[in-house]
């Protein structure tokens, strides 16, 4: 699941690249790709909440793929307890600066 994210954000960053340099069209792409980070977002709380057990409400994961910065460390604390909760929390914030790290890179290799 983890491993489909990282690739929406490569394929995210190839096509940012590619229309960022038309800007007409780059203003159009924006939500586009939001939209497709959100869904991303959504998918992966249903299945590690199905994976887990847990009984997550669907504004649960819908509030963690809006606004997922607030929505993830909510879901985390409240369904895994602050000790378990905090572990997941900071693996989620490693794993996006990786995320990040793997989206300049690959801008900086097509430039």
């Amino acid at each position: 699941m983890l491993m489909t994210f990282l690739g929406v954000v490569i394929v995210t960053s190839f096509v940012d690249f590619y229309w960022y340099q038309g800007e007409s069209i780059a203003k159009y792409m924006e939500p586009i790709i939001y939209l497709l980070g959100a869904l991303t977002l959504f998918w992966w709380s249903k299945k590690h909440s199905e994976e887990n057990s847990i009984d997550a409400s669907n504004r649960t994961h819908f509030f963690s793929a809006i606004l997922p910065i607030i929505g993830v460390p909510i879901y985390f604390f409240r369904y895994f307890g602050l000790k378990k909760g905090g572990e997941k929390f900071l693996l989620s914030i490693g794993y996006l600066i990786v995320a990040f790290l793997l989206y300049s890179e690959t801008w900086g290799l097509l430039t």
